[in-house]
C-alpha cells in the first residue's frame, strides 16, 4: 500500500496502480485484475466474526485514451453498423496534447501502411474497453449479488469522453459539451429490485448526502442533494468550469452552469456566453435569447461569481486538488 496522494484517507486498505499489475498502458490497472482485488478484500471481511459494514471503493480506467483494450476485446466492434457510419479521417496535429480539430500525432496508432487515420478504429477500441470494463464489474456485482443483497451499489463516472463531437478528439477536461459532462450515476438500494429513472437534473455531490441518508447518519453542510429523499431537484444550479490548459495551442478558459434544462457558458478569454437547452443529453444552441433574459441573467450572476474568485480562493482550491493527486 503506497500513500502518495490523500485518496488514501479513511481507508484500511488502499491500493494504488504501484501496487497492482498494469496492463499495456503504463497509467492503468486492468479492471480485472481490481475486481480479483476487490473480492479477495471482501472474502476476507466476510470470514471475519461480528464483521462491521464494509465500504469498498473501485475505480476503474481502462476507458481512457491509449485505448488499448486486452487481447480478445480488440476485434469486437470493428466494421460493426457504428464503425462503417464513422469512418472519416481524422486531422493530424503536430503537438502531442492538442486534441482540438484533430488528434496529435504521438497519440495514433500505426500499422504496416502508416497512421492510422480512421476514426472509426478508436472509437471501437474505445468502446471494447467499456466492453470490458464492462464484463469485470459483472463480475464483482454478481459475487455481491451471490453472497449478499444487503449493499448499496453506485456506478458513476466521473466525465465523459469526446470522440470528435464539437472537433474535439479523444480527451475530456477541455470542452464543457454534453459528450464530456452528460455522465452515468446509477445507485441500487439494499434489498430493492425495481429502478427509478430520474429526468431531474442530479450532480456527482448528491452521493455524499444520499449515503449519509441512506445509513441515518446526520449530514453535514454540502451542495448536494438526498436522491433518496428529494424526488425531484429542480431550480438549482450546476457549476461547470475546464481546465484552461488542456488544449495548449487554445488556452481558453471556461465557466458554464446548468439549471434545468438549460445551459449556459462563459468563453472568459474571449468574453462570450453561450445559452442552450439541452433535452435527452443533446444541447440546442438559442440564438434569439430574449424570451429567456431572466433565466439567463440568472445563470450570469452565477458565472460571474464562479470565475471572479479570489487569488487565494484559487490556490485553496489548486491544494485540495493536489491533496487528491489530480495535479
Amino acid at each position: 500500500m503506497v500513500q502518495k496522494t490523500g485518496l488514501v484517507r479513511g481507508f484500511d486498505e488502499f491500493y494504488d496502480p504501484s501496487t497492482l499489475e498494469l496492463g499495456q498502458d503504463f497509467r492503468t490497472v486492468r479492471s480485472e485484475v481490481i475486481v480479483h482485488k476487490a473480492i479477495e478484500i471482501l472474502k476476507k471481511y466476510d470470514n471475519q466474526e461480528n464483521a462491521a459494514p464494509v465500504f469498498l471503493w473501485t475505480f476503474f480506467k481502462d476507458p481512457h485514451w491509449a485505448y488499448l483494450p486486452p487481447q480478445g476485446y480488440r476485434e469486437k466492434f470493428l466494421n460493426d453498423d457504428l464503425y462503417m457510419t464513422q469512418r472519416e479521417p481524422v486531422k493530424i496535429n503536430k503537438d502531442f496534447y492538442d486534441s482540438m480539430h484533430g488528434v496529435g500525432e504521438a497519440r495514433l496508432r500505426s500499422n504496416e501502411r502508416g497512421f492510422i487515420h480512421d476514426k472509426a478504429y478508436y472509437i471501437a477500441q474505445y468502446d471494447s474497453e467499456i466492453a470490458y470494463m464492462d464484463k469485470s464489474i459483472g463480475t464483482l456485482l454478481s459475487f455481491i449479488g451471490e453472497n449478499n443483497d444487503n449493499w448499496m451499489i453506485i456506478l458513476v463516472a466521473d466525465h465523459g469522453e469526446s470522440l470528435g463531437e464539437n472537433d474535439y478528439y479523444f480527451d475530456h477536461g477541455y470542452l464543457l459539451d454534453e459528450a464530456s459532462i452528460n455522465n452515468l450515476l446509477a445507485i441500487k438500494f439494499p434489498n430493492t429490485v425495481q429502478g427509478v429513472l430520474r429526468n431531474d437534473c442530479v450532480a456527482i455531490y448528491d452521493i455524499y448526502p444520499t449515503i449519509a441518508d441512506m445509513l441515518n447518519v446526520p449530514i453535514k453542510k454540502c451542495d448536494g442533494n438526498s436522491l433518496l429523499r428529494d424526488k425531484n431537484i429542480s431550480g438549482r444550479m450546476i457549476m461547470l468550469e475546464n481546465s484552461q490548459y488542456h488544449e495548449k495551442d487554445e488556452a481558453v478558459k471556461l465557466y458554464g452552469c446548468i439549471l434545468d434544462s438549460y445551459k449556459l457558458i462563459y468563453n472568459k478569454t474571449r468574453e462570450r456566453f453561450s445559452f442552450a437547452t439541452i433535452h435527452q443529453g443533446r444541447e440546442n444552441v438559442i440564438e434569439e435569447k430574449g424570451a429567456y433574459q431572466k433565466i439567463i441573467n440568472k445563470m450570469q450572476r452565477a458565472i460571474r461569481s464562479l470565475s471572479h474568485d479570489s487569488k487565494d480562493d484559487k490556490e485553496e482550491q489548486m491544494q485540495k486538488l493536489k491533496s487528491f493527486g489530480y495535479l
